[in-house]
């Protein structure tokens, strides 16, 4: 599959996502359809990427929003194929070796 448009990630489209529903108090999504009831559906596992996973320098990735702001944001997806696509563009970036972890989404509200 290596160089197919199915392992391209759309950068545009994540921070245009991330400018639209970021805000602490909701949670990570940005899904269309991720409502029931009116209510936002709050995943039970989500996807991170995580770099140099088993070593001493593990850890996970985040970007910094708003820029300038010192506000570290960890990006989880709810699709593991989404998440694997990213961290191959991260990859293409030259960051450090990385893999996709799934974690509760519970788990990483605060542990920033």
């Amino acid at each position: 599959m290596a160089g197919s448009s199915a392992e391209s990630f759309d950068m545009d489209e994540l921070r245009q996502r991330i400018g639209q529903e970021y805000a602490p108090s909701l949670p990570i999504g940005g899904a269309k359809n991720n409502k029931m009831d009116g209510r936002e559906r709050i995943p039970d596992q989500v996807y991170i990427v995580l770099f140099l996973a088993g070593t001493a320098e593990q850890g996970a990735h985040t970007i910094e929003y708003p820029k300038g702001s010192g506000n570290n944001v960890m990006l989880a997806f709810e699709s593991e194929e989404a998440c694997h696509k990213f961290a191959i563009s991260l990859k293409a970036q030259n960051f450090f070796r990385s893999s996709t972890l799934s974690v509760r989404y519970g788990g990483l509200e605060g542990n920033l």
